[in-house]
């Protein structure tokens, strides 16, 4: 607000963009209880048309569009197997974002490329029909990134929302 010199966030359409990519998905069972799956995507996304206000606020042709980051590759293993007290079931997974800028024109927001690392045990036990107890962990490595940042004009303030760290939890679920 230049009057106050308190920053008010506003949406408005910054101009047209360019938006090329692809995405692949697969998913297989090999065998009994083993399932894999892997996506893989890329995207190109830049400006290609600005708004007079857009240009004057520092966005340029050709810049990358906000939030869209240019390679995402996942996978995951999954193995389930009966024993004499249930049935347990093993998970690993990987997600990677390519880099980013969170917000548009501002250099200050660019996020570098991360890679997140997952994984969880359940149990079905046979003699309780309907519960399964499991164990999850995510951000294994406690990889630092952000789902925001930006320095705000006219104050030069940073902000920044950082994403979950290393999280371990424990899940009871009942199914009637």
């Amino acid at each position: 607000d230049p009057v106050t010199n308190a920053n008010i966030p506003t949406t408005r359409n910054a101009g047209g963009s360019d938006i090329k990519g692809f995405e692949l998905e697969i998913a297989a069972r090999p065998t009994r209880g083993l399932d894999l799956n892997l996506g893989v995507g890329y995207v190109d996304a830049k400006f290609d048309t600005l708004t007079a206000a857009a240009l004057a606020s520092g966005f340029v042709l050709d810049s990358r569009v906000p939030q869209i980051p240019d390679w995402t590759i996942n996978g995951g293993i999954q193995y389930g197997f009966e024993t004499g007290a249930g049935e347990v079931t093993l998970r690993g997974d990987v997600s990677h974002k390519g880099s980013q800028f969170l917000t548009a024109a501002d250099a200050t927001s660019f996020q570098d490329a991360y890679t997140l690392l997952g994984a969880r045990i359940a149990w079905k036990p046979s003699f309780v029909p309907g519960v399964e107890l499991s164990v999850e962990g995510t951000n294994l490595t406690n990889t630092r990134h952000a789902y925001y940042k930006a320095t705000l004009p006219p104050t030069g303030e940073y902000v920044a929302i950082p994403a979950a760290p290393r999280e371990i939890y424990a899940t009871a679920r009942f199914r009637f």
